[in-house]
């Protein structure tokens, strides 16, 4: 887990990217990292369908 003071510049959010690229990550605008979950289901079926 990560604390939640925890700050990156955006040199070294690459760094942990580039170290981690199974993960789904973002920077906020103030460096916090965010951690998103992956999509699944409906919402990764949605996403991969054709447009109407």
């Amino acid at each position: 887990m990560l604390p939640p003071t925890l700050r990156l510049t955006p040199e070294q959010f690459a760094i942990v990217c580039e170290a981690n690229p199974e993960a789904v990550l973002e920077l906020a605008a103030d460096g916090q990292l965010i951690r998103m979950t992956p999509t699944g289901g409906d919402t990764g079926a949605r996403g991969l369908a054709p447009p109407p």
